[in-house]
């Protein structure tokens, strides 16, 4: 039976101030680990926005007037894709579905990893995760973060 491991792992984690290189390479490098010493293991990671959601939450903020709550969602929910998509080509050996922009719809969940990210406005992918977790019977949820809020 096939083990499924959830990590929601934070945006500011991936994108502190700029892209993290070490911080990857040692993720993905410790991924292929857990993966290659056990084939029956699989594990689905969520990528939130970091600073890049916030950089573009804050240009639009200063730009508009009256920025709408929804939009500023929308933009966070982009860089969420910009990382998650970074993440899937570093795991594409392992990840052979396209990044899951909708925790709902159908997933063939091919390889052993599956790469998501933000869904739609009012939803974080901490919440994400837990859909995931549900659909494909996972036990565990690792949430990967460096800020006190979920």
């Amino acid at each position: 039976m096939e083990k499924v491991t959830v990590l929601s792992l934070g945006g500011s984690i991936i994108v502190p101030k700029e892209i993290d290189h070490p911080f990857l390479r040692r993720f993905t490098t410790a991924i292929r680990s857990y993966l290659e010493a056990n084939k029956g293991r699989k594990v689905i990671i969520v990528t939130g926005g970091g600073a890049l959601a916030r950089q573009y939450q804050g240009a639009y903020k200063d730009l508009c007037e009256t920025p709408k709550v929804e939009l500023l969602d929308w933009l966070g929910i982009a860089a969420t894709h910009l990382n998650g998509t970074l993440l899937l080509s570093l795991l594409s050996d392992y990840c052979f579905d396209p990044l899951v922009r909708d925790p709902t719809a159908e997933i063939a969940f091919k390889g052993q990893v599956l790469v998501a990210a933000g869904w739609k406005p009012g939803f974080s992918t901490d919440t994400d995760a837990v859909i995931l977790a549900k659909r494909f019977g996972a036990k565990t949820i690792i949430n990967l973060s460096n800020i006190a809020k979920v």
